[in-house]
């Protein structure tokens, strides 16, 4: 029996059209209802702690509030406390959306010069059916925009502006210090103006945070706040990093030793694998890509809404399936990854014993996708 080859590619595009209708009108669903009427917990931590900043009343330890975030991220919080509480809820909301759209535009300008709709409304429906985009809208986090501003150092590194794709980076840590292990890709590719003027903005950033929100608030987040930061979430659920694993795991040993010596046991293989001289760009976003999926394994702890991240090396993965370069085990297991951090589970309270190890499926999901970025960043010619 002949296959009709045409009859198969219009069924395709009917299917993949028909994925593309669904999952736009639901996300518009979904962040309309987050507009109308739910409560943004996170955002409303970002706009108390900026409303005691500028009452000159610390946000850390105060008895009242306690912010996880470097001083040097008043900068960006405090514009989001300038209006009423429900008018900042819902412009960061919107800004935090269309920081979503602008990161995927500008991940497909890496590689393409003219941007296909249909590539581009798949990664979005992709994308906006992940529970740690859901989350990170529904909670009101930051992360998006630390996506974004992930995007545009891409973006600049690709185009050669390499104080710009530095200062961005710098923005990033600036707000979450976590991105700063970034530097290691930059340092294996000897870009040092990007390290450089990272570096430099960054220092400059935290002058002025001294300057205006004093040494206090300084020493505070890094001498009290930021060493506590792993601790604090134990066995919950929405922790998926190597750390919220061996919780579960009910280990009587200090877990962050075995954590820690891990993340720096998965550097020396991220240093080792990333290629110092100038590569296709494919290869450069799994290389980036690995050290993100690190980050979140064993940076010490990773709410979901963290995995939002990884759309970085999920789209580099993307555009190697749309080139046919992927093996069917790669495809599969790249489904496989993209179930497990995508999927979220709605009553873990469920579960325990044995069954706790299935509350850490985000992390098996992220432990799969390193798994795939060593193998093709180490084994593959293309």
């Amino acid at each position: 029996m002949k296959i009709d080859k045409k009859k198969i590619k219009n069924i395709k595009n009917i299917l993949i059209y028909f994925f593309i209708i669904c999952s736009f009108i639901y996300s518009i669903f979904a962040i309309t209802k987050i507009l109308v009427s739910f409560n943004l917990i996170d955002f409303s931590y970002y706009y108390q702690a900026s409303k005691f900043i500028l009452q000159n009343i610390s946000p850390y330890y105060n008895g009242k509030f306690v912010l996880n975030y470097p001083p040097s991220s008043f900068f960006f919080f405090i514009p989001f406390s300038i209006f009423p509480y429900r008018l900042e809820e819902i412009l960061w909301t919107i800004l935090s959306y269309f920081s979503l759209l602008v990161s995927i535009f500008l991940l497909l300008k890496l590689f393409y010069k003219k941007i296909s709709l249909k590539i581009y409304l798949v990664i979005y429906g992709l994308v906006m059916l992940s529970f740690p985009f859901k989350f990170n809208f529904g909670m009101g986090q930051v992360n998006i925009f630390i996506l974004l501003f992930l995007c545009l150092n891409l973006y600049f590194y690709k185009t050669k502006k390499y104080l710009m794709s530095g200062i961005f980076l710098a923005i990033a840590i600036s707000i979450k210090l976590t991105p700063i292990i970034l530097l290691l890709f930059f340092l294996k590719k000897k870009r040092y103006d990007v390290i450089f003027s990272t570096l430099i903005f960054l220092l400059f950033l935290n002058i002025l945070s001294i300057l205006f929100f004093g040494i206090n608030n300084f020493l505070d987040f890094y001498f009290k706040v930021l060493p506590s930061i792993p601790k604090i979430a134990g066995t919950v659920y929405y922790n998926q990093a190597l750390t919220g694993f061996l919780s579960r795991l009910g280990l009587s040993f200090n877990i962050y030793i075995i954590n820690y010596l891990i993340f720096i046991f998965l550097i020396m293989i991220g240093l080792i694998i990333t290629k110092s001289k100038k590569e296709n760009f494919t290869k450069e976003i799994l290389e980036y890509g690995f050290f993100i999926s690190l980050m979140l394994i064993s940076g010490g702890l990773a709410w979901q809404h963290h995995f939002v991240l990884l759309l970085i090396p999920y789209l580099g993965f993307f555009i190697l399936f749309l080139q046919k370069k992927l093996s069917r085990t790669e495809i599969l297991l790249l489904f496989i990854s993209y179930i497990l951090v995508s999927y979220n589970i709605k009553s873990p309270s469920n579960f325990s014993g044995l069954l706790n190890l299935f509350l850490s499926h985000v992390f098996y999901g992220n432990l799969i996708l390193l798994f795939l970025l060593v193998k093709r960043i180490s084994f593959s010619k293309d």
